[in-house]
């Protein structure tokens, strides 16, 4: 049971060194015209695909109503799209528009940078055996 108990505080450990990767990160996209919150929800629309509201209010920790309160303003600013099946707004999704696509793809390339950067040179053999060591942690932790 030990041996489990430090494998889970390790993976914590991870987790909260990966945070801190992503908010450092995150910092060049204090430029954008939104908010670390419309900055979020962007991000989980780039990553994960269109989503109803309930599933954005859920993921982010949101009420219903403020979701929906953000999806206006960043709609207001041409970054996502309502969409719904033949009008059946029961069904109502929610997309990145093409400026919201742009702005994802502009600020992940100066994250990019600014990781590479940091982490200083990748040759082949890193490159393969960070690829290989994601691809366990996907295999072992999802949720």
């Amino acid at each position: 049971m030990i041996e489990k108990t430090n494998l889970f505080i390790e993976l914590v450990e991870m987790v909260v060194s990966l945070h801190a990767l992503e908010d450092r990160l995150n910092e060049r996209t204090a430029h954008l015209p939104i908010t670390p919150l419309h900055y979020k929800i962007l991000q989980l629309l780039y990553f994960d695909g269109d989503k109803s509201l309930t599933a954005l209010s859920e993921c982010l920790g949101l009420s219903l109503p403020n979701a929906s309160r953000e999806i206006k303003k960043l709609e207001a600013q041409l970054m996502v799209n309502k969409k719904s099946k033949a009008g059946d707004l029961r069904s109502l999704r929610i997309e990145l528009s093409p400026r919201g696509i742009e702005v994802m793809t502009q600020s992940l390339s100066m994250m990019e940078d600014d990781f590479y950067a940091t982490t200083g040179p990748w040759d082949q053999q890193r490159t393969e055996e960070f690829r290989n060591a994601l691809r366990v942690l996907k295999k072992n932790i999802t949720f």
